[in-house]
């Protein structure tokens, strides 16, 4: 059974998500997850930071961007 866009979320956030497992449909559930239990600003915040540090890690800092 594929994670939950929570799990995938808590995951991003303590940039423990393996990018390979990290779909376009993921980035969408995740950005609804984040902002359906967090303030607007503070979902922002979590999902591009979880992206950013997932993305310097699989060595492509490039592919995070606002």
């Amino acid at each position: 059974m594929p994670d939950s866009y929570r799990s995938k979320l808590e995951k991003l956030v303590g940039n423990e998500l393996d990018p390979s497992d990290f779909a376009h449909r993921d980035h969408l559930g995740v950005a609804y997850e984040a902002l359906a239990s967090h303030g607007y600003a503070d979902a922002v915040y979590k999902v591009y930071t979880g992206i950013r540090a997932m993305a310097e890690r699989a060595g492509a800092p490039e592919k995070a961007n606002a």
